[in-house]
């Protein structure tokens, strides 16, 4: 059989599904290439994980910043990121047995690693191996084709936290970090300008509260998705509680029969429960938008004066 018999016949199906419906076959239509998730690592402790934080800011990326995002968390609670590079460090989450952080770094190969630098830890006793450690961490997470994004971390008001402020700034002008989520200094800023707005829930003084998880929220939105947080975001966040110890074990009861998605099922079980007794709490509007705008203004601050010290030289060490 010639080629042109063959075309003919291939082509049969079409000629007679015209002839008897009078319309020409559809082609399908052409497949489209679904972008692949921006994939988040997030190294630190409780202040990084508290709320659900990687994980909502995740789904606000994939819904409004144009971005489908992924989080994942490692490290310990109550550690600095510093010591997650000691030979006996052992995580709490996120890592493999026998699994080192930059091994991860480099095999997982993230689109961004966030860096959890607490202004007490910079500036405290190991306070020198924690601000060496970012160099390293820089370092490796790009050789794996990642950007390193600082997290401004500091809820007191006290000056030491304002000297770890300059530290933690310092330290990213000399790693050239251009994306900088401001949180530490976003809270400062609504201290001043709006003394009315409590951004934790007492007794709670180690972990922000539901305002204070909202503002990180946009900062870091801010920062990744290069834009202001839309007023179409919902003011509304599921609020870990303080839980009794009967609360505690009533709730370790409920995680044994609960289904989680994937990022909920790689946390530990104590964290587990949290999600299962966190609450939705709503924000007034006006509070909202404020806080928005605020996160999106420091983000703009941050952004123009590292560029230029950039260009001018890292801050002196004191």
């Amino acid at each position: 059989m010639n080629r042109a018999a063959k075309a003919f016949l291939a082509g049969l199906p079409g000629i007679l599904a015209t002839l008897l419906t009078g319309t020409a076959p559809r082609r399908p239509a052409p497949v489209q290439d679904v972008p692949k998730p921006a994939r988040i690592l997030w190294v630190g402790s409780s202040s990084l994980y508290y709320h659900n934080q990687p994980k909502v800011l995740a789904e606000w990326l994939t819904r409004f910043g144009d971005m489908p995002a992924m989080s994942e968390i490692v490290g310990r609670s109550g550690t600095g990121v510093h010591a997650y590079l000691r030979s006996d460090f052992k995580a709490e989450y996120g890592l493999k047995p026998g699994e080192g952080i930059l091994e991860k770094i480099r095999r997982k190969k993230y689109r961004f690693v966030v860096l959890q630098v607490p202004a007490e830890f910079i500036n405290g006793p190991e306070g020198e191996e924690h601000d060496r450690s970012l160099d390293v961490y820089c370092v490796a997470i790009r050789e794996a084709g990642g950007q390193p994004v600082f997290y401004e971390m500091g809820w007191g008001r006290d000056d030491k936290t304002s000297e770890g402020r300059r530290k933690i700034l310092a330290a990213a002008l000399r790693n050239q970090i251009t994306l900088f989520a401001p949180c530490s200094s976003a809270w400062e800023r609504v201290r001043r300008e709006r003394p009315d707005l409590e951004l934790q829930n007492p007794p709670d003084r180690a972990h922000p509260g539901t305002l204070g998880a909202y503002l990180n929220l946009c900062c870091f939105y801010s920062v990744l998705a290069g834009r202001e947080p839309p007023s179409g975001i919902s003011p509304t966040l599921r609020i870990w509680p303080r839980l009794s110890n009967d609360a505690k074990k009533a709730f370790d009861e409920k995680v044994k029969s609960t289904v989680f998605d994937d990022y909920d099922n790689a946390l530990p079980a104590w964290m587990k429960r949290l999600l299962i007794a966190s609450r939705e709490v709503r924000i007034e509007d006006e509070v909202a938008a404020y806080l928005r705008r605020t996160a999106w203004q420091e983000v703009g601050i941050f952004r123009v004066r590292l560029v230029r010290d950039h260009q001018q030289g890292p801050l002196p060490e004191k």
